[in-house]
């Protein structure tokens, strides 16, 4: 993203819960993807660059009603088909943990 370097964590469900795979980006994951963020800027010597960690959350249930989550307003939401025909929803949470280190 233009002067940030981006770092996208995914999850995904099969149940159509919208929390259950936010919740599992704990502290102790998050404080495992940064180090792996201070890994990758060292190794590719990029340490004045901030970064930033998105979230993309993935809810497949072909059997989920419609869904219209209220979410922050930083956030997108989208829906998609698959190419089995299943409805998925694509919740995108941009700068959901940022670091200028």
């Amino acid at each position: 993203d233009v002067d940030t370097l981006v770092f996208v964590e995914v999850r995904s469900t099969a149940s159509g819960e919208l929390i259950r795979p936010a919740l599992s980006i704990d502290a102790k994951k998050q404080r495992r993807l940064w180090r792996l963020a201070q890994y990758l800027i060292k190794k590719h010597q990029l340490p004045c660059c901030p970064a930033r960690f998105d979230v993309l959350l993935l809810l497949t249930s072909a059997t989920s009603p419609e869904l219209d989550p209220k979410l922050p307003p930083n956030s997108a939401f989208q829906k998609v088909t698959d190419p089995q025909g299943h409805r998925v929803w694509l919740i995108h949470y941009p700068d959901a943990w940022r670091s200028e280190e």
